[in-house]
């Protein structure tokens, strides 16, 4: 079965996230957007390990973000918007990475209407090179009669990674769950 994703299948904010991208002028990000073969993806070793650092269905960031984080102000930045609906919000935690030795990578999927739709970094490879990396992110949403929550969420994950890195590409996993019994 080809499980290759389509724009139509895919969620219109990352469609629209790649479009953008490519207006202006970062097609290689939009490519890598694009590659969302995952089973390709899940044959090769993820040699990179991964240290979960947090993980939020109600994140700050309300829009469709996948991002290398790889100093401190940076990190400030995303974590101020990740902790953004908190108060009081609290200070950034600049000791959680270290830059000289690793790098955060984010993926948030922005706003959803409901609950169910969790989000993981689930693999990180070499890709290339041994400072390219290629991040598998993993979009779970419920099956059709599923219950969930009626509360609006904005999902979002965020791990470390060593370095070095110095390219990201992400790939792109969706992932149905049935509640059935």
């Amino acid at each position: 079965m080809d499980k290759r994703l389509t724009f139509k299948n895919m969620g219109f904010g990352r469609a629209v996230l790649i479009g953008v991208l490519a207006l202006v002028g970062y097609g290689q990000v939009a490519l890598g957007l694009l590659s969302l073969n995952s089973e390709s993806f899940a044959e090769s070793t993820c040699d990179r390990e991964i240290a979960p650092l947090f993980t939020n269905e109600y994140s700050g960031i309300s829009s469709p973000q996948y991002r290398l984080i790889d100093n401190l102000s940076d990190w400030c930045q995303v974590w101020d918007a990740f902790f953004g609906d908190l108060s009081p919000k609290p200070p950034c935690n600049t000791e959680l990475v270290d830059f000289s030795r690793e790098v955060a990578v984010l993926a948030a999927t922005g706003l959803h209407s409901s609950g169910g739709f969790p989000v993981q970094i689930t693999c990180v490879r070499s890709g290339g090179s041994s400072s390219n990396i290629q991040v598998l992110v993993t979009e779970s949403s419920p099956a059709p009669g599923c219950p969930v929550t009626g509360i609006p969420t904005r999902p979002a994950t965020i791990v470390k990674v060593h370095r070095p890195v110095r390219k990201t590409i992400f790939k792109f996993e969706t992932v149905v769950v049935d509640c059935s019994p």
